[in-house]
């Protein structure tokens, strides 16, 4: 009597025990998408949108010849501004048609690689993403000085292209920002020799 009242036991737990463990199965499978998988593709995103936004600013920076940029101040010279902030506004607008310009991005990615797991790398079916590069760009002039030697400076005058682009994957939503610079014009401005040394 007892083994057949087991046997009955089984039997109807087993309907569900069934849904549980695919209810835990499928549990498991969305926290190691979320926790592994996940984090892989948002890091390919983020190297192929970088690669775009350095792009861009290498276009920009064809489109840039800096041609009278120095004006007559008495017996010095100084930086034209409104030709710069000419220069600035070209950069910006050639960054911003490049990314109009390259649409979506389309890639497909082995499910194998996302797993960062070395011996399942470039195996499995392909996770295919899309990348559509949108964003800003800021441009600003930066001037240094750097003393080389006693009586030589350099002087160097480049512009910071800023891009900030917004990465849209699986309706999470991150902002990225990339730096890069256009040089401008590097002068060597020798001084007078000094007439002694002497120390501080």
């Amino acid at each position: 009597m007892r083994r057949r009242a087991s046997k009955g036991w089984r039997r109807a737990a087993l309907p569900l025990l069934l849904p549980l463990a695919l209810l835990g199965g499928l549990w498991q499978f969305d926290r190691y998408v979320n926790t592994c998988i996940k984090p892989t593709l948002h890091k390919l995103a983020e190297y192929e949108a970088r690669r775009t936004a350095a792009e861009a600013v290498a276009a920009a920076a064809r489109t840039v010849q800096p041609q009278n940029l120095f004006a007559a101040a008495g017996e010095s010279w100084q930086l034209d501004t409104a030709a710069v902030n000419a220069l600035c506004v070209e950069c910006v607008d050639a960054a911003q048609r490049y990314l109009a310009d390259s649409g979506p991005i389309t890639y497909t990615v082995p499910f194998g690689t996302l797993t960062s797991d070395t011996l399942l790398s470039d195996c499995g079916p392909g996770w295919r993403f899309s990348l559509q590069p949108r964003g800003y760009a800021q441009a600003q002039l930066r001037e240094s000085t750097e003393s080389l030697s006693v009586n030589t400076t350099r002087y160097t005058a480049q512009i910071e292209l800023t891009l900030t682009m917004d990465l849209i994957l699986d309706s999470k939503i991150e902002t990225l920002t990339y730096t890069g610079e256009i040089p401008l014009v590097t002068l060597l401005l020798p001084g007078g020799v000094p007439q002694y040394y002497g120390r501080a």
